[in-house]
């Protein structure tokens, strides 16, 4: 029954009461796609966030909102940049390879407003292009074995800082 959803509040419920325990109704019939993310907005703006399992409005934030690129880098530099002159035997807690770590960061890249896009299509693929492409991270990856698996990881072994033009910021 384990599963390994991106929303890992209603997994963990899952995981403990089983698909018995939830129930589905539809709420509406849209026929219109352009109309889709509006109506899942208006029932969103009725509930309590805290007490269901949608994990992000459907709706892109105020436009006038300004993502925090130095709250992300500061997050990023301080977790999982790899530090100078590390040993190897150290530098498994700086590989990114746990799906948890990866919601993580990802969560983080929402909450900092940077991709502008819905929660459901940002990827960590996505937010490790970001890094490498827009912000100035050298990201390697690799293949290992952890618990006994293989892995597929990220390291962020560099970065260098870069300023964002006005320009630049519109894109992302």
């Amino acid at each position: 029954m384990c599963g390994n959803h991106v929303n890992s509040k209603i997994q963990d419920d899952f995981n403990t009461h089983g698909l018995t325990s939830f129930e589905f109704s539809i709420l509406d019939i849209i026929t219109n796609n352009n109309n889709l993310l509006k109506a899942e907005q208006k029932y969103l703006n009725t509930i309590d966030f805290e007490s269901n399992y949608n994990i992000y409005n459907s709706l892109k934030t105020d436009a006038t909102v300004n993502p925090d690129y130095v709250r992300l880098i500061d997050f990023i530099n301080k977790k999982w940049l790899v530090p100078k002159g590390i040993s190897d035997k150290d530098m498994i807690k700086y590989k990114i390879y746990k799906e948890e770590d990866k919601d993580e960061i990802v969560k983080m890249v929402v909450k900092c407003k940077i991709l502008k896009l819905y929660y459901s299509k940002i990827t960590f693929n996505k937010v490790v292009d970001l890094m490498k492409n827009t912000l100035g991270y050298t990201i390697e990856t690799g293949r290992s074995i952890f618990d006994k698996e293989k892995h597929t990881y990220k390291l962020i072994i560099d970065f260098i800082d870069k300023t964002l033009s006005e320009d630049e910021e519109n894109i992302i």
